[in-house]
């Protein structure tokens, strides 16, 4: 992906990507760059366009509610916090 990048993080606005859920075996959540269309839809794809904050792909354990909730707010807080920089510092 073509663009300027801020301390390894490409600028931009960055989203979360969330699959399954809680208590579920296949999940991931992530935050995205707005771009990286193939990192929204796939498991995986990590590199300077996504971060994963956790996942798990037909695998034997899940997360409780109560952790995937606490992943879930730390990535929209990331996510937030990564945009913000973006364009503070233009």
């Amino acid at each position: 992906m073509d663009g300027e990048y801020i301390d390894g993080w490409l600028r931009g606005r960055w989203e979360v990507a969330v699959k399954g859920g809680p208590n579920q075996k296949s999940y991931e959540i992530s935050i995205v760059h707005e771009y990286n269309d193939h990192g929204k839809g796939s498991y995986g794809w990590e590199g300077p366009e996504k971060l994963t904050l956790s996942t798990s792909y037909q695998n034997t354990h899940s997360l409780p509610e109560p952790v995937w909730n606490d992943l879930v707010a730390l990535a929209v807080k990331w996510a937030a916090e990564r945009s913000r920089q973006s364009f503070n510092e233009e």
